[in-house]
């Protein structure tokens, strides 16, 4: 199961652990084919409001902004097949 989005396991970034590593981009969004809402901060609204549904979800005191990226469990409708 994935937790804090799209991380199938989250680690804190150490120089010993982690210091030969760097970031490669590749267009390959495969890893956030299942993810169909993402966490948002206030100063994102604007631009995400054009693109995205917003929805303020969560339970009782706990309530956070997200943009809605799939109307299923596991689903992102954002992704074309290109991107997978």
């Amino acid at each position: 199961m994935a937790q804090l989005l799209s991380y199938k396991t989250a680690v804190p970034i150490t120089r010993a652990r982690h210091g030969d590593s760097f970031v490669e981009l590749s267009g390959d969004y495969t890893f956030n084919g299942e993810v169909n809402s993402v966490p948002l901060m206030a100063v994102e609204f604007p631009q995400a409001a054009s693109e995205y549904a917003i929805v303020f979800a969560g339970d009782g005191d706990e309530v956070l902004p997200a943009v809605i990226l799939g109307v299923r469990g596991n689903e992102n409708l954002f992704l074309t097949d290109a991107k997978r």
